[in-house]
Order: C-alpha cells, then structure tokens, then sequence
C-alpha cells in the first residue's frame, strides 16, 4: 500500500505500518520547519511585550492622550510595524498596540498615543 509523505508529496511504500514520511530527512525538515515558525512567531510577541512595557512606562493614563516625537519614541525602543491591529480610530487607519492607540500626524513626524484602557 503506497503512502503519500506530508513534507515531500512523494508516493513510497512504508517499512513500518507506522511510517508517516518517506524519509527521516523529510521527517526532520518538516518538524525543524514547524519549530521555526514557532520562534518567529515567539519572537513576534516578545516585540509586541517591549512595545508595551514602552508604552506603559510613558505614564498616559486611560482615556487620556500624550504627542511623542517620532524619533524620541523610536530612542525608546519601540518598534512601530510590531502591532497587535490596525483599527480605524477617529475616522483614520490607525496602529494599535494592546489599549494604545498610536495616532500618527500628517508629516509623520509625531504620533499621539491615545490610552483606551477601559478598566
């Protein structure tokens, strides 16, 4: 009985009854594959933690908004294309990072950061 290998799409005929790939190398490259995407994926969200621990530590209380120069926040650490969504806020698409909304201005030179922490 032929088997199709998940990794390679090639047809072989299994040793084992329980043999899923056609070979251990595909079995390797498909679980080191898988893992990869994982620790991008890890990786993605430590950005998106920093941003917030950035954010959180300029002090803007819920509700409440701050203007921030462009550079100074990007002195700060923090990542702009790392979000968690786009939302449109204010009748604009706008970043947002957890309850933070970062408002970006016309010459691009200065966002606003408006808290939406409702609790």
């Amino acid at each position: 009985m032929l088997k199709t290998c998940p990794y390679s799409g090639v047809q072989f005929e299994p040793k084992r009854r329980d043999q899923v790939f056609a070979s251990p190398a595909y079995r390797r490259n498909y679980h080191n594959e898988i893992a990869a995407a994982e620790r991008a994926d890890e990786e993605d969200i430590a950005v998106i933690r920093k941003n917030l621990k950035i954010l959180k530590n300029l002090k803007i209380n819920k509700g409440e908004r701050k203007s921030f120069e462009k550079q100074w926040l990007l002195k700060q650490g923090l990542d702009l294309s790392a979000i968690t969504r786009l939302i449109m806020f204010e009748n604009r698409t706008c970043s947002r990072i957890e309850s933070y909304v970062l408002l970006k201005s016309a010459d691009g030179n200065t966002y606003t950061i408006v808290n939406e922490r409702t609790k």
